[in-house]
């Protein structure tokens, strides 16, 4: 029983309502030792643990009955002599059988009173019983947590859990280490052990670290159950704002193949100031129950301005068929970090439309290395398999060294494949026929010349230069068999002329 604010009646735990002046009951209290907002109904604070409510009472007594002040004696009249010689006098019991009528009828009164106050108390509660589970059997068909529908009641809020989670590791002398929590999670899972699930990252220097931590439920407090450790190279950030997903998507309990797993993603973006360079997104699944295996899906993209907001263009480097596998890319290709390529970008990735990609991503900046001598960096695109025809190509439009080699099409296109990754890309393309030529710098770079262009291509990097470069003065000279060609033309076009003076 609890009293109301307004007008101190007494009301039955749990009712929203005083059914006396119909005043609204709060259904949060503080609790007393930590001072966290918690249900009102709790008996044991959900965060520190300690008893806010005593339920094991006695059943409590009826209430007394209010006393009645006592009735003034009545004066006693002098009987007065009845008509036809009768006396008729009062009976003396009149004024006891008002009073135990009236005692009757405030104990019926007030039996009907507390009979309407449980049924209201029991209607309210099956109620917001109802409301709770139908909130959290839709919460589990939008794939946003494993629990089941008998265990939602008893589950932590994400900030409860993180509260709880933080309050743990203070105790057990795990803060010292400088590591910020990213999130936590509460779960039941298994035979219905409760877990905290819970991240902590630190980023120094040009390495990171992060722990995921798993907590089980101990009688009213909450122990550290199991610790692992992750090393990653750079910065990591766990912030779901700069990763663009959604609360609702990550992180997340989540049951695949009758495994609980964690989930949770986090970004490695470049600290290069080379704006070509790429950044990685991790998305990953802690297997709670086996408690040391991390399955990672990884994503490499370069940094793209799409609409206002930096994503990145890019592919999975190390997905694979396996149900986790699967079931981590659906959840990748939620977040909005990841640009995802429309049906026309995607026809343009095909190998076949490699003239016509390049020429749309640099079709700005070819004019300026024609107009400018600033190094400009062209946008190529790398293939795993041929992009050319070989029937099209000139017949000693052919250069190459140890590392790279380029030919040339009848159409003045250039095509180069390197040695080391063994892809193919374009180093330059025309729209219109135009014969190019190609050639070795001393320094390893490509000096590529048409009616039009004439500029040094690094095909390392893809910068280009607009005019030719002086050689390196320490530069290593490779072998170049267009020039070789072209100097064994030569001598023997001496030695013809030789033989004709002769």
């Amino acid at each position: 029983m609890r009293k109301c604010p307004k007008c101190g009646n007494m009301v039955a735990d749990g009712s929203n309502f005083c059914n006396k002046c119909g005043a609204r009951l709060d259904t949060d209290m503080e609790c007393p030792d930590c001072h966290a907002i918690i249900p009102i109904s709790s008996v044991f604070c959900p965060i520190c643990g300690k008893m806010v409510k005593n339920d094991i009472q006695s059943q409590p007594s009826q209430p007394a009955r209010p006393v009645q002040p006592a009735q003034p004696e009545r004066p006693v009249q002098p009987a007065k002599p009845a008509q036809n010689g009768w006396q008729m006098q009062e009976p003396a019991s009149a004024t006891a059988e008002d009073k135990r009528r009236e005692r009757l009828e405030a104990e019926a009164a007030h039996k009907a009173k507390v009979k309407r106050n449980w049924i209201i108390a029991g209607i309210s509660a099956a109620v917001i019983l109802i409301i709770v589970l139908l909130f959290v059997r839709n919460g589990n068909a939008n794939g946003s947590s494993s629990l089941s529908d008998s265990d939602s009641v008893a589950q932590l809020s994400p900030d409860q859990a993180k509260q709880a989670f933080d309050k743990t590791l203070q105790t057990a002398n795990k803060t010292s280490d400088g590591f910020l929590t990213a999130y936590a999670l509460y779960c039941k899972v298994g035979s219905g052990t409760e877990h905290i699930v819970g991240i902590t990252f630190l980023t120094s220097g040009n390495q990171s670290q992060y722990k995921i931590y798993t907590l089980n439920r101990d009688g009213s407090n909450w122990k550290i159950s199991n610790e692992i450790q992750r090393s990653v190279n750079g910065a990591i950030t766990f912030d779901l704002t700069e990763l663009m997903i959604d609360p609702q998507d990550a992180p997340l309990i989540q049951q695949i193949n009758d495994k609980d797993y964690f989930y949770f993603a986090y970004l490695n973006p470049s600290t290069s100031s080379d704006p070509e360079a790429t950044s990685h997104v991790a998305f990953c699944l802690f297997d709670i129950d086996n408690a040391t295996d991390v399955i990672t899906l990884d994503f490499t993209g370069k940094p793209n301005n799409r609409n206002g907001q930096k994503c990145y263009d890019g592919d999975f480097t190390n997905a694979s068929d396996s149900p986790e596998m699967q079931w981590l890319q659906q959840q990748a290709l939620k977040a909005k970090i990841i640009y995802k390529l429309s049906a026309e970008e995607q026809s343009l990735n095909d190998p076949k439309k490699a003239i016509d990609k390049w020429l749309g991503d640099n079709a700005t900046k070819l004019r300026d290395v024609r107009n400018s001598s600033a190094t400009v960096r062209l946008s190529v695109m790398t293939y795993d398999k041929p992009i050319f025809e070989k029937s099209t190509l000139s017949e000693n439009g052919r250069v190459e060294n140890s590392k790279y080699t380029f030919v040339t099409d009848v159409y003045g296109n250039v095509f180069g494949y390197s040695k080391s990754t063994h892809k193919y890309f374009v180093a330059f393309a025309t729209s219109g026929s135009s014969i190019s030529s190609v050639e070795f710098n001393d320094d390893g770079t490509v000096h590529i010349t048409t009616d039009s262009y004439n500029f040094n291509l690094n095909p390392s990097t893809f910068e280009a230069t607009n005019g030719k470069v002086s050689p390196a003065k320490d530069a290593t000279k490779d072998t170049q068999k267009s020039s070789s060609k072209k100097e064994s033309k030569e001598s023997k076009s001496k030695e013809s002329k030789s033989e004709e003076g002769n």
